[in-house]
């Protein structure tokens, strides 16, 4: 029994986000504070929440996970929702922010398999330079049913012109970008970021629909 929530603190400058669990009598305790809008708990007990520069497998009671250091550069990085797919595998989209000597914002896909190795594939960039055009915001990756993902991440444009995009793309298990389906280049639709909390949910049915 309990729960696992995250809060929304306001901090000096800036909210801060902060895990806690919760006993059934509603005793809480607090864990650590976050820098991704939500968690994954794995079945083997870990929960995968980024902290600072890491994706880490917290022990909440049920057992402890890995701990993998993001990709990064020298203008920081900005973390989606961490996903457990049925493997065992845990995927998390993330922006890399190049500096000085490598502009452009990069979108990628952290892949944390079962055996403990990391792969990142990228997903989108925008290559003409650090705030100049858009930069993709990561919302959360969900399987497809058949062994890859679907990366949902917004294009925010700095210039207001044209407006922010939500886009799903897809990442087969291999990295490669996948084609020729209606899931298979990017889709775009509206925002999945209203009000800029990352709140959008998107599921996938029968049919792969």
């Amino acid at each position: 029994g309990g729960a696992v929530v995250l809060l929304g603190v306001s901090g000096p400058e800036v909210p801060v986000v902060q895990l806690h669990t919760f006993t059934p009598d509603g005793r809480g305790t607090f864990v650590t504070t976050a820098d991704s809008p939500g968690f994954a708990i794995h079945p083997d007990g870990p929960l995968y929440i980024v902290v600072g520069q890491q994706l880490k497998g917290i022990d909440i009671g049920l057992g402890q996970g890995p701990t993998v250091a993001l990709p990064t550069n020298t203008d920081g990085i900005l973390a989606g929702v961490p996903t457990v797919l049925a493997d065992g595998s845990v995927t998390l989209p993330l922006t890399v922010y190049g500096g000085a000597n490598s502009p452009g914002a990069s979108l990628d896909l952290l892949w944390l398999r079962p055996s403990g190795t990391v792969d990142v594939y990228p997903v989108d960039r925008d290559p003409t330079g650090f705030f100049q055009s858009f930069s993709p915001r990561p919302h959360k990756a969900i399987p497809n049913g058949l062994g890859g993902v679907l990366v949902a991440y917004d294009l925010h444009y700095y210039h207001g012109f044209p407006n922010d995009e939500a886009r799903v793309r897809l990442v087969n298990a291999d990295g490669s970008l996948g084609g020729g389906s209606a899931w298979g280049g990017t889709s775009t639709f509206g925002t999945w970021l209203p009000g800029g909390n990352r709140a959008g949910k998107f599921v996938l049915g029968e049919g792969r629909i």
